[in-house]
């Protein structure tokens, strides 16, 4: 009788470390057999890291103009030329409500958002692909973008500047080591790709891009508590040239920027299920993971 006790004792812990270490994996990426196996062995534990991405939107182009709703809001023309993707519905003179009613070039239906690059001269951008994950923030602090929110990734972003947030590389993946602040000459048929990074801490209130900065020592500042999904864009030049010259001048002058209309109800699901690890009956969460 004992004997059956104990087994069955044994039998319910072994449950309850597959489901923490599980539960975990959700969090630090790292998978639940390698976690009970550390239980098991006695092994070390290791520092906590969280997913570098979990989930993806891939954008075909859309349009080229010489127009910037975030800095030249009303005045087409005023700007230097980018190539957007996303909605369709961007203009100078757009508002948030026209590109939520427009179509999308996005994979996943419920991502209205704009994103839009400096052009390239001699070359174009090929489909961009939005990563979003935690960073190094907290998954359970991750809160959605609030609708219409409006940031700038890059030198000209708020609270960002230099190459911290725009790296480029040979075609490597967007968390991969090896990119670098310069573009590196790509031989053969290897494309070169840049990855620029937004801001993280938004001021619970504003739209603008001044209503967001950047994480701090591991947190979100005091004047931008709230934590929002890390943004990364990562771009692929078709044809591109020994020497990038962008619209907006030298590559360091490299930027992109996102206007947040995704479906609200779809972005809530996706961050919940994909960032924050909630479980969900939801059949259509197949974007998550980093692809």
């Amino acid at each position: 009788m004992r004997r059956r006790v104990s087994q069955i004792v044994a039998g319910g812990i072994i449950v309850l470390l597959v489901y923490v270490s599980w539960r975990q994996a959700v969090l630090t990426g790292r998978s639940a057999r390698d976690r009970l196996v550390a239980v098991r062995t006695g092994a070390p534990a290791v520092t906590v890291r969280y997913p570098s991405v979990a989930f993806v939107a891939t954008c075909r182009p859309s349009h080229i103009a010489s127009d910037d709703p975030i800095l030249r809001p009303g005045i087409p023309g005023a700007s230097h030329e980018h190539e957007f993707f996303g909605s369709r519905g961007v203009a100078a003179e757009s508002v948030v409500s026209d590109l939520r009613t427009s179509p999308t070039t996005c994979d996943d239906g419920g991502d209205h958002a704009s994103y839009w690059l400096p052009t390239v001269r001699g070359a174009k951008w090929t489909a961009l692909r939005a990563y979003y994950s935690a960073g190094a923030l907290d998954p359970v602090t991750i809160v959605p973008y609030p609708l219409g929110l409006q940031m700038i990734g890059g030198p000209a972003g708020a609270g960002d500047t230099g190459w911290a947030t725009v790296a480029w590389s040979c075609d490597r993946r967007v968390d991969a080591d090896g990119w670098t602040a310069r573009p590196p000459l790509c031989t053969g048929v290897v494309p070169l790709a840049v990855r620029v990074s937004f801001p993280q801490c938004w001021d619970g209130v504003g739209r603008s891009s001044s209503s967001v900065t950047s994480v701090v020592d591991g947190i979100c500042p005091a004047s931008h508590p709230r934590s929002l999904p890390r943004l990364q864009l990562r771009a692929a030049l078709s044809g591109a040239p020994d020497e990038v010259v962008l619209s907006s001048g030298a590559t360091a002058t490299m930027h992109a920027d996102f206007w947040n209309a995704w479906d609200p109800n779809r972005l809530a699901t996706l961050i919940a299920v994909c960032i924050r690890g909630e479980r969900s009956t939801n059949t259509e969460i197949t974007i998550c993971g980093s692809r």
